[in-house]
């Protein structure tokens, strides 16, 4: 009985937090860990302070998030599965990362990395190295990065995660062009774009052509760089990122500027009205000051 309420509980925070009621989501997250403490049940209570602690991190909560992380953490002491502490220790280090503690960020991750390849869950140890990945990149190690975001493409691959697959390539993409090897960055984001494609990731799949088409610009193809901001453009429509859609169109209101005026105009604008409708009145000052200067 206790533990259908938690069930339930879980169920109506998770809905809260899709409604954007973030109070009402607190509160029911501290019922489902309650009803599934009366029950016994270490691994649902670890689990609905977990959520509260994502929750908390988004919010930007960050001191709050770690409580409830170590909490969870602690409740699976002694616990039969390895891969629930695991899914702790990444949450965990992924608050370190933002927070800028690359050593706690790795050594969390690193645990957690070690605790799914003990337990043969692919997923997880691919989630491990991209933010491994991500850490070594922070900290301006490019080789380790590198190493690792090849480490996650290999298991993706292994496991048949074409979504993973994708995100360890446009992370591998990211170094290539830090390190200014461009035809490599190149060809890792279009191998993504295709997984993202079979995927059917659209968002991703918008991401990445809008990276293809931002690489393009900056080699000087301009007209390959305009035909890959409005393939973006409508991939993000089709998404429903409306912010994302605005920004790449303001890239290619950008690109056109002294070009095409037209194009630029109707882009720029276009761009505008749903900044607007977003609330992101900074990038909207910008669309509005390239329309004045048409």
């Amino acid at each position: 009985m206790q533990k259908s309420k938690a069930e339930e509980a879980l169920s109506q925070a998770e809905q809260h937090w899709t409604d954007g009621d973030m109070a009402a989501a607190r509160e029911a997250f501290r019922r489902a860990r309650l009803h599934f403490h009366e029950a016994g049940d270490r691994g649902g209570e670890s689990g609905s302070l977990a959520r509260l602690g994502e929750l908390e991190h988004r919010q930007g909560h960050m001191k709050a998030a770690r409580e409830l992380y170590v909490e969870a953490r602690t409740l699976l002491t002694g616990e039969a599965d390895p891969l629930a502490q695991a899914d702790v220790l990444i949450l965990l280090g992924e608050l370190e990362r933002s927070e800028n503690n690359h050593g706690a960020a790795r050594q969390a991750l690193e645990s957690a990395r070690e605790l799914y390849h003990g337990g043969g869950d692919l997923g997880g140890e691919t989630q491990a190295w991209l933010r491994l990945g991500w850490v070594a990149s922070s900290e301006g190690r490019e080789d380790k990065a590198l190493d690792a975001f090849k480490k996650a493409e290999q298991l993706a691959r292994q496991a048949g995660d074409d979504q993973a697959g994708g995100q360890a390539l446009m992370a591998l993409a990211d170094i290539e062009r830090k390190l200014n090897r461009l035809d490599l960055a190149h060809q890792a984001i279009s191998q993504a774009l295709a997984l993202f494609k079979s995927s059917g990731d659209v968002l991703d799949e918008a991401a990445a052509m809008a990276e293809l088409a931002t690489l393009a610009r900056d080699v000087g193809e301009r007209v390959q760089a305009v035909e890959g901001y409005q393939k973006a453009a409508h991939l993000f429509a089709a998404a429903g990122d409306l912010k994302g859609e605005a920004l790449v169109l303001l890239a290619l209101a950008r690109l056109e500027y002294g070009h095409d005026s037209q194009a630029a105009r109707k882009a720029a604008e276009h761009a505008a009205q749903l900044l607007e409708r977003v609330g992101d009145r900074d990038h909207m000052d910008q669309a509005k000051q390239l329309l004045a200067g048409l």
